[in-house]
């Protein structure tokens, strides 16, 4: 007979003393860490480890408190319980608002507010209200054991009767077919939450009678009208529909909120692409193979009209995969290779607004870059260092178009394709890394004459075109004229799919290269196509694309109420500074709000750089724009408030001698006296140091092993907590090596690097594998994550002195801030994220300075509570920090005390 494993007998467990529990106590309160450690006798770190793992499987809930309690998920469905509020996909962007309301709603005493869902078919409102009952239940507002009941009023809306006889039960004999009692859904959710889709489907007299239960917790079963029966039930409705005209009035006044769920248009790239690879994990899950996909079906993901939102998106994806599933299994492959000519034709159409869209897409997709799918995760192959050379370029046309031939994709769809992966062959060519060009080694394997017409055509190219190019184009050029005349003596033929796009866009370039490709043909003595003068052409515009090019200087944008006042401001600072990287846009008084928002939004996304945009405004809803174009199109925005002409002079003159937005931001706020105005959770984000963290995986022998430490580290250590991605490297190349690890630490801070070969990086410590398996590699590795949060505590005091109050001691109050953070950590046993710890930080050094100064301590919201339930820690952190307060003449009370514990806690009002 198997043995159960370990996971299986806590499952087990738990589930027999929920029973239990709600067998005696109609209600399932579940249980702790320590109880299931003692009657199992399995180790309570292992312990800890396995109800982590089923609660993220949504087997299990966990119920806040001290200790925390874990019970059965007695609603769960399918994986979509491994998500709640805080991990949801847009959490901190699109769907922010709409979870602060949801919060509310369910938290709002006694037993929450009732609540109306609105946005269109397929945003996801019902899996919102499951996270609603999901946070309930977490928050102690309703039991473990509380049902969530589904309706759909929709599926009967054309029969009334059975309708109502669903919503509120009826007596057998009520109608013509009820042939039994029924139950209804208000009944069934009685203690829980009965979520009503499609609302509006709701005839007028189910409206009136859920009005009433909403009033007097009240109803009545259709035909037993004298038999009043009573349910304490939670509504959330659901409508895709205007609420003034297909609701009555009476009816949505009784529901005091209303969430909107935005449509997957208005939500930002980075989310729908989060998405797409969410629903790629659950298919290869699903089907037990990975799943590879190309970069093109990764544009057409995120950019096709997706009209059905969420849902449309997740089955698209769905129709993708089978087909791709299909040909894997036709051609006995292993695992499943997706491409863009897998999806319908409505979602490749999404290629063709790449163009329109390239900037965005290309900061989330690589030209190269292909990702692999599995139910454990998503696979990042770096290649850095790998551009092509041009002397295969061709070829590698061929091969794709014969590629592309067998698969059975038609001619329009290979010229689409063709054209985006020629671009994106010159993007490649471009980010690699410059070449210091040695004519010498270069004539060994390209002829000196074509070296000197290169040479000559470029300088000549360059000063009609007002135009530097960077040594990568002198090198590819001559490799790729090199190629190209062998290339037509062997009488193979050129095709360029983008000789159209190249003709109209590129007019000069083009006109240029067709001088230079007659002096080729005379100098061979052979004929150029014009596919080829278009390819040379496409050489001239390396680096001429901003995104190619060094970080520009930001650009500044006045927006102001009236017709000309925002003309004005610019016009002083343009002939003042000679600034013209300034925008001017007057709102006339009478203008929507909805449309004065388009049109700014329009006017920073065409003239932004890519080093960000200072946006100065005056009052009202301008204020609120900056932030919200910012989470629309991931553009850096920095607001100025109540600005006046000085202040655009000075964000002018600056802008042209800074390139860092948040210095500028900084010394224009300070000059000003506005820097006090920002609020502490501004301080907080932009004191915060960047948060992307590394750890690399090396191997001599190849990526797969370097993978394989990856997840013994994922395995060990709780990277997701710390915000730490692993990546794996090989080192079969040193050079490109070197070069990919340069490229991460542009964008992110490595903390170490783990393996079998030790690269020597100064400035990044590096732990054997014979470490790590002897364990105290990932101690030191431990040590590694806790000393950077250190050192990043220690950043936010300097900055803090540095930025607001130079007169406080560093050394005294970094010593009372990291000792007080090692105090609850170590000795009352709290974990402090990173986040927490930094906003902890902020709140100390502004306590002890209101405590110096004399001020009064305000009191605690939620002591009675902290009191109640953790008094010997409050008694034990008071002592510790009163000594350490001392060597500034600071006592800190009660109040101070429960202040920080709720912070640590996260205790609510």
């Amino acid at each position: 007979m198997k043995r159960s494993t370990n996971k299986e007998e806590v499952l087990k467990y738990i589930e027999e003393q929920c029973e239990k529990q709600l067998k005696d106590n109609d209600k399932a309160i579940g249980c702790d860490t320590n109880e299931i450690a003692n009657k199992l006798d399995i180790k309570r770190a292992n312990v800890s480890k396995i109800l982590n793992e089923l609660y993220l499987e949504g087997m299990l809930i966990k119920i806040k408190g001290k200790p925390v309690l874990y019970s059965i998920n007695f609603n769960k469905k399918e994986s979509k319980f491994s998500v709640n509020f805080d991990n949801i996909i847009g959490a901190d962007k699109s769907l922010k608002k709409s979870i602060q309301q949801a919060k509310a709603s369910i938290l709002y005493p006694p037993r929450g507010l009732y609540t109306l869902l609105l946005g269109e078919t397929g945003v996801g409102k019902t899996m919102f209200a499951e996270l609603m009952h999901r946070f309930a239940i977490e928050n102690g507002v309703l039991s473990s054991s509380a049902p969530f009941i589904s309706f759909n009023c929709a599926d009967y809306a054309n029969n009334p009767q059975l309708l109502l006889a669903h919503l509120f039960g009826s007596k057998k004999g009520a109608f013509t077919g009820a042939d039994k009692d029924r139950i209804g859904v208000v009944e069934k959710a009685n203690n829980g939450i009965l979520f009503l889709d499609e609302v509006h489907r709701l005839p007028p007299e189910g409206q009136e009678m859920l009005f009433y239960l909403m009033d007097k917790g009240e109803f009545t079963s259709l035909g037993d009208v004298d038999n009043v029966k009573k349910s304490n039930v939670l509504i959330i409705c659901a409508t895709t529909e205007d609420v003034d005209t297909s609701l009555l009035a009476t009816f949505t006044r009784r529901i005091p909120i209303n969430i909107t769920i935005p449509p997957l248009r208005d939500r930002t790239f980075e989310e729908r692409y989060e998405l797409v690879c969410e629903f790629l994990k659950i298919e290869s899950a699903r089907i037990g193979r990975e799943i590879i996909v190309s970069p093109n079906s990764l544009r057409c993901l995120l950019l096709y009209n997706c009209s059905g939102n969420v849902g449309q998106l997740k089955s698209d994806i769905q129709l993708g995969c089978a087909n791709a599933f299909l040909k894997c299994i036709s051609k006995k492959e292993r695992n499943i290779r997706l491409h863009s000519t897998d999806f319908a034709s409505h979602v490749k159409q999404g290629l063709i607004l790449y163009k329109n869209y390239n900037e965005y897409i290309d900061k989330i997709v690589n030209g190269s870059k292909r990702l692999s799918f599995s139910a454990s995760g998503v696979e990042e192959i770096l290649e850095g260092g790998k551009a092509k050379l041009p002397d295969n370029f061709y070829e590698d046309i061929e091969d794709r178009i014969q590629e592309l031939q067998e698969r059975g994709v038609d001619e329009e769809d290979i010229n689409v394709l063709m054209s985006l992966e020629i671009e994106n062959y010159f993007k490649e060519l471009i980010g690699s890394p410059e070449r210091g060009v040695n004519k010498e080694e270069l004539s060994k394997i390209v002829d000196k004459s074509i070296i000197d017409l290169v040479e000559e055509f470029l300088t000549y190219a360059g000063a009609k075109l007002g135009r530097v190019f960077p040594n990568k184009t002198f090198y590819g050029l001559c490799l790729h004229i090199s190629s190209s005349i062998e290339r037509i003596r062997t009488g193979k033929k050129i095709i360029n799919h983008n000789l159209k796009k190249i003709i109209e866009e590129y007019k000069e370039e083009y006109v240029l290269s067709l001088n230079f490709a007659t002096k080729l043909e005379k100098q061979f003595i052979i004929k150029l196509p014009v596919d080829e003068v278009g390819f040379i052409s496409m050489f001239l515009t390396l680096g001429k694309d901003s995104d190619l090019e060094e970080i520009t200087h930001p650009i500044v944008v006045v927006a102001m109420h009236g017709r000309h006042t925002a003309s004005s401001m610019m016009e002083v600072a343009q002939k003042l500074v000679g600034a013209y990287n300034i925008y001017a846009y007057d709102m006339n008084l009478d203008k929507n709000a909805k449309d004065a928002y388009q049109e700014l939004k329009e006017l920073i996304v065409k003239n932004h750089r890519g080093a960000g945009v200072l946006l100065l405004v005056d009052m009202g809803s301008l204020k609120m724009f900056g932030k919200l174009i910012e989470e629309e199109t991931s553009i850096r925005i920095k607001v100025i408030e109540m600005a006046s002409t000085i202040t655009v002079i000075e964000c002018a003159r600056k802008s042209l001698i800074e390139k860092d937005i948040d210095e500028i931001w900084y010394a224009v706020n300070e000059s000003h006296s506005n820097f006090f105005n920002s609020s502490l959770q501004s301080l907080s984000e932009n004191f915060l140091v960047k948060k992307d963290k590394v750890i690399i995986t090396v191997c001599t022998t190849g990526e797969g092993s370097a993978i394989a430490i990856k997840q013994m580290l994922e395995n060990k250590i709780s990277l997701q907590d710390n915000n730490i991605q692993v990546v794996p490297l090989n080192v079969n190349d040193i050079k490109e090596f070197y070069s990919t690890v340069n490229k991460l630490a542009k964008d992110k801070k490595i903390i170490a690097i783990v393996g079998t070969f030790n690269p020597d990086i100064y400035g990044i410590p590096f732990v054997s594998v014979s470490q790590l398996f002897s364990g105290k590699g990932i101690r030191v590795i431990q040590n590694y994550i806790r000393d950077d949060h250190r050192n990043n505590y220690v950043e936010v005091i300097e900055n803090y002195i540095q930025e607001l109050d130079k007169t406080i001691d560093l050394d005294l109050y970094k010593e009372i801030c990291l000792s007080t953070i090692d105090f609850i950590q170590n000795d009352l046993g709290y974990y402090i994220h990173e986040e927490i710890g930094t906003g902890l930080v902020l709140h100390l050094i502004c306590t002890m300075k209101r405590l110096s100064n004399g001020s009064e301590s305000p009191i605690c919201e939620v002591r009675d509570k902290i009191l109640r339930d953790y008094e010997e820690d409050v008694i034990k952190l008071k002592e510790y920090m009163n000594i350490l307060t001392k060597k500034i003449n600071v006592e800190i009370n009660i109040d101070e005390v429960c202040f920080i514990l709720r912070n640590v806690l996260e205790i609510r009002n």
